[in-house]
């Protein structure tokens, strides 16, 4: 999802969602219960452990987990009405807490420090939409589902879910990235932290707290983020 962000004139604040505000991933609880409510079959479901399978087996890269899971995702929820997707997305993670509380904190200093603060996730629309209304930010770049007439298609024509399709996705914008900063947990997010001025690694990956040292960029937890943050911005 492209919000416009031609209105953006403040400095810009890129945030990841999994691991990042959220503590776990997306893809695979709320999958998981389109399940159990009938809008996702036991095939599909098979295919997205499978992937993610291959991952912690160290067989298939984060890159390309992602990706492959998000495509697999996107042809299972075809024929699926994008209303009905969207209405149950928001019940399931109003009802399960996996938002770190820190997050709507964050964004309310970021704001106040003049960042419109912006959603970057390789997770499809409908999430991309939700955590961006829940945490009050102003803009999302998501991973895009083709939907018509209100209907899944089953294609993918969007993928955010590689760092070569984050930073495109971001230099596509055409917006200002100076004194900007950014959120991210994983190797997935080194190219949209590269992008700005003052990265935040949240909770780092193995592999991005080996880039964060040789880097000098910040890293933080949940504990001490919106401290880090006061001070560096």
């Amino acid at each position: 999802m492209w919000y416009d962000f031609q209105g953006m004139k403040r400095k810009a604040a890129l945030i990841d969602i999994d691991g990042t505000i959220y503590d776990g991933f997306t893809i695979m609880d709320l999958a998981l219960d389109q399940q159990k409510t009938g809008f996702l079959s036991d095939t599909t479901i098979s295919k997205l452990f499978s992937i993610y399978e291959k991952y912690k087996s160290g067989t298939v890269p984060y890159e390309e987990t992602a990706h492959m899971a998000l495509i697999a995702w996107g042809h299972g929820l075809k024929n699926q009405r994008y209303n009905d997707i969207e209405a149950h997305t928001k019940a399931f993670f109003d009802a399960h807490h996996k938002l770190h509380s820190f997050a709507p904190k964050l964004v309310d200093i970021l704001e106040k420090k003049g960042y419109d603060s912006t959603i970057v996730t390789g997770e499809p629309q409908f999430i991309g939409e939700y955590f961006t209304e829940k945490i009050d930010a102003q803009y999302c770049l998501s991973s895009v589902y083709e939907v018509d007439q209100g209907t899944f298609t089953g294609k993918t024509l969007a993928s955010l879910g590689t760092r070569e399709g984050k930073r495109e996705a971001i230099k596509s914008l055409h917006i200002s990235l100076s004194k900007s900063v950014s959120f991210g947990d994983s190797e997935g997010d080194i190219d949209m932290l590269e992008l700005t001025d003052i990265p935040f690694c949240v909770n780092p990956s193995k592999s991005l707290q080996r880039v964060a040292d040789e880097r000098g960029w910040i890293v933080v937890n949940e504990k001490n983020i919106l401290e880090r943050v006061e001070l560096a911005i």
